[in-house]
This record gives C-alpha cells, sequence and structure tokens, in this order.
C-alpha cells in the first residue's frame, strides 16, 4: 500500500524534519496532498524540494482545495457561485504548478482535484454542484480536460462498511439530482 501525507505547511518549510519521518516510518510517502486554494496553500519550489529530499520516491501530487465551511455550507445559487469560484481559483493555482513545471502530469494524463471538506460541515449540494461542474470544465495549461472532482473527508464505518459524513453524501446525491445538466460526478 503506498502512503500519502497531507500537510498544512509547505514541504521544504524548515519545521519539518524529513530525515526523523523516515526513521519513524521506515520508508518515504510516495505521494503528498497539498493545498492549492482556501488557504495553506502550495508555494514555489516545494515540490522540487520533496522530490529531492526523497530521493525519487515521493513522485505524485494530490491537489486539495481547503474547506471552507462558510462558503461550503450556502445553499442556492450563491452557493453554485462559490463553489465555481474556489474551484476556478484552485485551478489557476494548479496550472501555475504546471506551467512552471513544479507539477508534471502521471502518465494517465488525468489529475484528481480533492475538495477538503472537513467534519461536521454541512455541504450543500449547490456548492458541490458548482465546485464539481468548474473543475470538470477546467482545462490545463495545454488545453486538455484533465481535472476530475472529488471529496476528501471523515469516514464512517457501518456495518463493516465506510461511508462519507452524511453532509458529504446527501450533497452528492442531491446534486445529481438537482442539477442533472451538470457534471457533479465525485470520482474519489
Amino acid at each position: 500500500m503506498a502512503l500519502g501525507i497531507d500537510t498544512a505547511d509547505a514541504l521544504n518549510n524548515s519545521c519539518f524534519n524529513w530525515p526523523n519521518f523516515y526513521s519513524w516510518m521506515g520508508h518515504w510517502p510516495v505521494f503528498v496532498g497539498r493545498y492549492f486554494g482556501g488557504g495553506y496553500d502550495s508555494t514555489a519550489g516545494e515540490f522540487t524540494y520533496f522530490k529531492k529530499t526523497t530521493g525519487g520516491v515521493a513522485t505524485s501530487v494530490a491537489p486539495i482545495q481547503a474547506s471552507q465551511a462558510s462558503r461550503q455550507s450556502t445553499a442556492g445559487s450563491t452557493g453554485y457561485s462559490y463553489g465555481q469560484t474556489d474551484a476556478g481559483t484552485t485551478i489557476k493555482n494548479i496550472n501555475n504548478f504546471l506551467a512552471s513545471g513544479e507539477l508534471v502530469k502521471q502518465s494517465s494524463g488525468l489529475i484528481y482535484v480533492y475538495l477538503d471538506v472537513e467534519a461536521n460541515t454541512s455541504i450543500t449540494a449547490d456548492y458541490w454542484a458548482g465546485w464539481a461542474n468548474a473543475i470538470w470544465h477546467s482545462t490545463d495549461p495545454s488545453g486538455a480536460l484533465p481535472y476530475y472532482p472529488c471529496v476528501y473527508t471523515q469516514f464512517t464505518e457501518s456495518g463493516g462498511k465506510y461511508y462519507p459524513q452524511s453532509s458529504v453524501q446527501s450533497a452528492l446525491n442531491s446534486a445529481c439530482t438537482n442539477y442533472p445538466s451538470a457534471e457533479v460526478q465525485c470520482f474519489g
């Protein structure tokens, strides 16, 4: 199983002691989740630094948009608009890193973009629909459509199965019904 980490600080922040991490785990993480919108955003040079620090082991980045509870819980056309705007900011930041060469697409050419929905955040179907639709229709610097909307959230166990928190389940299910002409599918 591949080990991945996410951080609220840049990977080249001096507070990280990567040799201690390696000693503790016995290996390097294969991928890292980093924020590209909503706060805790990625900084130039951190992915190159991290790849070099791990001897080239860490080769993948999972782009995340930080949770913004007040925006994610907004309903109606305002919630949809917030979702679109937030997705646009996140994609712009990802595209800047792709254009600079700091990020490289995987061989599949697909980029799964995660929306962080913190525990007990009541995300609305409207916000999700605006966010997911904007992610799906965004292009990368080459003009390709590689982006797939995903959710990064807390899961709970029930009957031996794991489910996303109830507000996420509700938002995803309702978005399909409420926005039949939008691309609202969740890919991960």
